[in-house]
């Protein structure tokens, strides 16, 4: 929708930002970069409070090198794909492998659930592994 002005308020955030490309961004990583990200990839992993991280947009199989998984995808609709409620022909179909990779290592990271505020990394490893997520 509006690119333009939600990328003017990201380029104003004091915080390093960092974008893990999903589905839905579909610009080059030079458009990213000079419209408010710090840095922009598919995905990465870091050790952080002596955790292996693994950051990506959809939840990725545990081949058991990361501790967790911070991972977007889907959005704020993970607890109704949980139930079985799909709404939209072929939902289950394009979710089945994603939601079968899910475990109690994978966080879900969704702005919807965080009111589309930053929320600090220590906040998400320390929560209980739900759908809910308190803004910083």
């Amino acid at each position: 929708g509006n690119d333009l002005g939600v990328h003017k308020r990201i380029k104003k955030l004091p915080y390093k930002k960092i974008l893990v490309k999903g589905n839905h961004d579909r610009k080059s990583d030079s458009w990213y970069l000079s419209n408010g990200w710090d840095f922009v990839c598919d995905k990465f992993s870091a050790n952080y409070f002596g955790k292996n991280i693994l950051f990506s947009h959809a939840p990725t199989k545990n081949s058991g090198w990361w501790d967790i998984n911070i991972h977007g995808h889907f959005h704020n609709n993970l607890h109704r794909l949980l139930e079985g409620k799909y709404v939209v022909d072929g939902e289950k179909e394009r979710n089945e492998i994603d939601l079968n990779n899910l475990t109690p290592k994978h966080k879900l990271l969704a702005v919807e659930n965080t009111n589309y505020k930053p929320v600090s990394l220590e906040s998400i490893i320390s929560r209980p592994n739900n759908n809910k997520i308190k803004p910083y």
